[in-house]
């Protein structure tokens, strides 16, 4: 991994389970030729949430924790990260990738309900909670 640019100030920085919103170009470290990239699709940046299988490669979940919003970075993704022995469209099998990224915007990472604390039994004539 190799930042490019950190902002001035950083609010928030990504764990998992935030919710990204990241503009990347991804290429073939061996042809230099990019296989895929945010700003093909109406320049809308790619949403995913940060440790889950949302992301395209395992390798994004790894090497963008702890990125503020509006920095840069620069992965490089082995093949064993990536998508491996079987490839996909515009990346043959065994490939290692390299991704160049701006995180765009990051949200909190959604935690679960509370749950309530009820009395019950004796505890209600004490006003304790158990």
């Amino acid at each position: 991994m190799n930042v490019t640019y950190v902002p001035d100030k950083c609010r928030r920085k990504s764990v998992e389970g935030s919710v990204m919103r990241v503009h990347y170009v991804g290429k073939v470290v061996a042809t230099n030729k990019a296989f895929a990239s945010s700003f093909h699709t109406g320049s809308q940046p790619f949403r995913f949430v940060l440790g889950s299988d949302e992301a395209p490669v395992a390798g994004w979940n790894e090497g963008l924790v702890g990125m503020c919003e509006g920095e840069r970075r620069r992965l490089m993704v082995p093949h064993r990260l990536a998508y491996g022995a079987q490839g996909t469209k515009g990346v043959p099998p065994y490939a290692d990738l390299q991704y160049d990224f701006e995180l765009v915007e990051v949200s909190s990472p959604k935690l679960p309900p509370k749950k309530k604390k009820t009395r019950k039994g004796g505890a209600e004539d004490k006003g304790e909670l158990r």
